[in-house]
């Protein structure tokens, strides 16, 4: 994994960044309620229905001037990334090596740049869907997002604005805008009814599209005489552009019936999932992390621990030099205090000791370019967030699995080490890419079959979602009990 506080969103060559990020983060986070509260209307506890319509038109408002911003800056930064492109070709082509290193470091910060935009637009959807992540992992259904197209996203943005002009209680995003959300050209939510609803819209244009559409809609199937007929109208390149529409067009329907009915067909694994109706609150630790970096402010450095499972330690970049390597070496000791030093004595023993003991230092401020990480762009009053994202507060993180073990054997929830047939079981039928390899394997719980296996992703939780360890144990033993549920019903039928 890639250091992400020694790179730079900034460049002399390159306009000052911070001011956009920060004028799209008031308009996406703050406009809507500090307009409310401007107009002297009570309490949202004590809002009556007029005033709760008021509030979310003037989210709304403050939605729609973001996303203009986020459009113009992403299509901005795609045209100077093209150009630079260009730059770099001739610059290696003539051989002026001092050229092409000014250059490859543009196009990196613009690369990043971008990365942060899209993540600025994953908010934006997770504002639109009320803080309710798991809709927008319902909507992923790639490893990485897809590239920016102009003309897509002027075509969408089109939409969106006619559409967000119309009614100020409904909201349209430009979906490729963001990363994270890979169904249809626009995710739009409306609460002009009872209950919010939420709608993915596909947007085709131009004759051969509404051809299309209409076979789509009027068939489940493509069946042979359709492609043959299709294929002597617009030739191998025609029933390709069908072939890709009806993959999106089911993709499309099955996202908008799970996020609907709250179960259906999970569209990375090929299996039925259930989104229980008991939701599970989980409290987190967002403020230790807000007074974690107030701390670092006033004195440059500051460390702690959270449930003997989570370390974390930031410091100020005014602190020159990567101090990784020293916080690697404290949080060694901090897990194990009565263990002597050997750093003077024999400092490749004590090297070594520590490569064996800690998992990978995760920096925070790297999470922002995980496609399935959804950055806590409103963190503190005063825009803490933008001292990580421009680096002058580094965050690392460090996740103990040892220390979830014997947490879990406090709370009487105990977990185990996998075995390595279990690991090889599980990573055969889990293919996809987790950001974090842990060396010791994945956890499974103690108890009676069945198991329920907690690799990576679940720990990305307590990194990345600031979920408390001890409620990663209770969440883990939460899903497991509904497993149990579901074994006993499904024995009951086949017994009757």
């Amino acid at each position: 994994m890639k250091t992400m506080h020694k790179w730079t969103l900034q460049n002399p060559f390159l306009e000052d960044f911070e001011p956009v990020v920060k004028e799209i983060l008031d308009w996406i986070s703050r406009s809507g309620i500090e307009t409310y509260q401007r107009e002297g209307r009570p309490p949202f506890i004590q809002a009556t229905r007029a005033d709760r319509k008021r509030f979310i038109k003037l989210c709304h408002r403050g939605f729609a001037a973001g996303q203009e911003l986020l459009i113009d800056n992403l299509l901005a930064l795609k045209r100077q990334q093209k150009n630079y492109s260009f730059k770099l070709k001739e610059a290696r082509k003539a051989g002026h090596k001092d050229d092409v290193t000014r250059i490859v470091n543009i196009v990196r910060v613009l690369e990043q740049r971008e990365w942060v935009l899209r993540s600025m637009a994953d908010f934006l959807a997770l504002q639109m869907l009320r803080d309710e992540k798991w809709k927008v992992h319902r909507l992923i259904h790639f490893d990485q997002p897809p590239a920016i197209s102009e003309e897509a996203v002027q075509a969408a943005r089109k939409f969106a604005r006619l559409s967000n002009t119309a009614d100020l209680l409904a909201f349209s995003l430009v979906t490729d805008i963001t990363s994270c959300i890979h169904a249809g050209d626009i995710l739009k939510v409306d609460f002009s009814g009872p209950k919010p609803r939420l709608l993915c819209i596909e947007l085709k244009e131009g004759s051969i599209n509404k051809e299309i559409t209409k076979i789509i809609d009027g068939s489940a199937n493509l069946s042979p005489e359709i492609l043959e007929i299709f294929r002597a109208k617009h030739g191998d390149a025609g029933v390709k552009q069908l072939s890709r529409a009806q993959r999106q067009h089911e993709r499309l329907a099955i996202t908008a019936e799970t996020v609907k009915r709250e179960r259906g067909m999970d569209i990375s694994t090929g299996k039925e999932i259930i989104i229980p109706p008991d939701v599970l609150v989980l409290e987190n630790w967002l403020k230790l992390f807000e007074r974690l970096i107030t701390e670092v402010r006033s004195r440059g450095f500051a460390i702690t621990e959270i449930e003997g499972a989570l370390q974390i330690a930031a410091y100020g970049a005014d602190i020159s030099g990567d101090h990784s390597g020293a916080i690697a070496h404290a949080i060694y000791h901090m897990l194990d205090p009565d263990k002597p030093c050997l750093l003077e004595d024999n400092t490749e023993t004590e090297l070594k000791q520590i490569r064996d003991r800690l998992e990978p230092l995760i920096d925070f401020r790297s999470a922002i370019y995980y496609g399935d990480f959804l950055t806590p762009w409103i963190l503190g009053q005063d825009n803490l967030i933008l001292d990580i994202v421009f680096g002058r507060i580094v965050i690392l993180m460090h996740f103990d699995p040892y220390g979830l073990i014997k947490l879990s054997e406090k709370m009487k929830l105990p977990l185990r080490w996998a075995t390595k047939a279990e690991k090889a079981k599980d990573a055969h039928e889990k293919e996809v890419m987790q950001p974090m390899k842990f060396k010791h394997g994945i956890l499974v719980t103690t108890a009676n079959e069945p198991m329920v296996y907690v690799g990576p992703g679940w720990f990305k939780r307590v990194l990345f979602d600031f979920t408390l360890p001890s409620w990663l144990i209770r969440g883990i033993y939460h899903m497991r009990e509904d497993i149990i549920r579901e074994v006993k019903a499904e024995t009951k039928e086949c017994i009757n």
